[in-house]
């Protein structure tokens, strides 16, 4: 027995088996995650190092070129890319599609590990991450408050970006703007050489005061307490009396260097509505998705706003929303068509029978591949939902032809079962073939291997205080800058050999 007489003689099993796929693809519809597009990168891992006070030659020569070398052996390795300028060094390395960014991470980390006395001292530590080297932030949020700006940097860069990275999904979260405290210590050039010290003996004294030293543990009857000594400055007045030795002495701090807290100096602004505040800037993972990360993420900021009330959270900018209203516009122009599909088959068919036929058929063939999305690991995205939009009129296409045949049985006499069986039988193969043509059309693309080898934005640095930006671009070619503003000028394109 075929399908067209099973679903004939059997309608109420094969109207249990529709109900089935209809209640697996309801089930699977919550569970398939939304994107703006499917995900056609790469796995990335990159390593972010500061290198405070250093000019780009050094940081390329000591930092960068270091760890790019030694990151050219880890497993899955395709290519690797780096962004240096002053005071900072970004490294990118481009993994295969089926390699497991996790394990990457951890042998990335090993190898940077295994170089790292090799590089300056004054550097931070190395921070790997899995992050797309295209990938900007998801959410861009300002903090301001009635208190000093340095301490709404120091709480948002300890607390509120601690809370925020345990968001599903995060990967970075970066702080930006605001003054950060420092305990400055400005040494007298005059005072230094009458007492035949050096400005190293000062760094040494002041390092090695400032410590925390594990002291071991203290044994009582019922309990062990692991005892530490915590010697680390936190107001000017405890470095005053810190011995700086040298040439055979020993002089108190305060007699060498005036003592003073006060902020950094500012090297990036943030402002919002007018006003300075504290920049968060959330990245995501590589291969989280954007509307699961962004709602996590806007859980965790409500958190912050109760538990903070005196301080203001401000949602600059969320990516999340415009791949919401993307696909909801795509989702809507879908619905659309379905709606319009009835009318066309109404006026046409001179039915309301065949139009309701096709008008129930279509959305339950939609809803049952939501399960096969699901299972295949697809998410909701312009391309699926215009995948989708496609096949509504393959659909219209192949529901006409077989119910038009089935009508000519009918004025020929037949009862509406025989009609049915002998109309659908005669016109399958030829309803069969011209879907497998739209198969063939787009079955190629799901033998890609890999995207369009073109070029592709890399950063867009935008210094403040100039008010000047640069677009880069890299390419398998070499580097080249698109485009750069600076002060109201024209854009300029510049390109760079090699």
């Amino acid at each position: 027995m075929n399908i067209t007489r099973f679903s004939i003689k059997r309608p109420i099993g094969i109207c249990m088996i529709y109900a089935l796929l209809c209640v697996l693809g309801f089930i699977s519809y919550f569970r398939i995650g939304v994107e703006l597009l499917p995900e056609v990168d790469s796995q990335y891992v990159s390593v972010i190092v500061s290198y405070p006070g250093a000019s780009t030659e050094s940081v390329e020569q000591q930092v960068t070129k270091p760890i790019e070398e030694e990151l050219s052996s880890i497993s899955h390795f395709k290519q690797v890319r780096s962004a240096t300028r002053p005071g900072r060094s970004e490294i990118f390395v481009e993994l295969d599609p089926d390699a497991d960014a996790d394990l990457v991470a951890i042998e990335a980390t090993k190898k940077v590990s295994r170089i790292r006395k090799s590089l300056p001292d004054d550097i931070s530590e190395p921070v790997v991450l899995k992050r797309s080297s295209e990938e900007y932030p998801i959410i861009q949020l300002a903090v301001t408050g009635q208190g000093a700006l340095d301490d709404i940097y120091s709480l948002a860069d300890s607390v509120f970006k601690e809370r925020l990275q345990q968001a599903s999904g995060v990967a970075d979260v970066a702080v930006s703007g605001g003054r950060e405290k420092e305990i400055a210590i400005e040494v007298d050039k005059e005072r230094l050489n009458s007492y035949g010290m050096t400005l190293q003996d000062v760094i040494s004294a002041v390092k090695k005061e400032n410590v925390i030293i594990s002291s071991g543990s203290v044994y009582t009857e019922s309990l062990e307490k692991t005892v530490r000594m915590d010697a680390q400055f936190k107001e000017p007045r405890e470095l005053e009396q810190v011995l700086v030795r040298g040439n055979g002495q020993a002089v108190e701090l305060s007699q060498l260097a005036k003592i003073t807290a006060k902020d950094k100096r500012s090297i990036a602004y943030s402002r919002v509505d007018g006003a300075e505040a504290v920049s968060l800037e959330i990245y995501k993972a590589s291969g989280a998705n954007i509307v699961d990360t962004a709602e996590s993420v806007l859980t965790q900021l409500e958190k912050l706003r109760q538990a903070y009330p005196e301080y203001v959270f401000t949602v600059v900018y969320d990516q999340s929303h415009f791949v919401k209203e993307s696909l909801s516009n795509t989702l809507h122009t879908l619905l659309e068509g379905l709606v319009t599909t009835g009318l066309v088959l109404f006026l046409f068919l001179r039915g309301w029978r065949s139009s309701m036929a096709v008008m129930i058929a279509i959305p339950m063939s939609l809803i049952a591949t939501f399960f096969l999305m699901y299972v295949a690991g697809f998410t909701f995205n312009m391309m699926s939902l215009m995948g989708m939009s496609l096949c509504v009129g393959i659909l219209v296409d192949d529901s006409i032809v077989v119910l038009e045949n089935i009508h000519r049985y009918l004025t020929m006499g037949y009862d509406s079962e025989s009609a049915a069986e002998q109309g659908r039988n005669e016109i399958g193969m030829a309803a069969i073939a011209m879907t497998l043509c739209d198969v063939v059309v787009f079955l190629p693309i799901a033998f890609m291997q890999s995207t369009t080898p073109a070029v592709w934005l890399d950063h867009c640095l935008c210094n403040l205080n100039v008010s000047s930006c640069i677009l880069y671009a890299d390419s398998h070619d070499g580097v080249k800058i698109l485009s750069s503003w600076a002060g109201g000028a024209p854009w300029q394109t510049v390109e760079l050999a090699g």
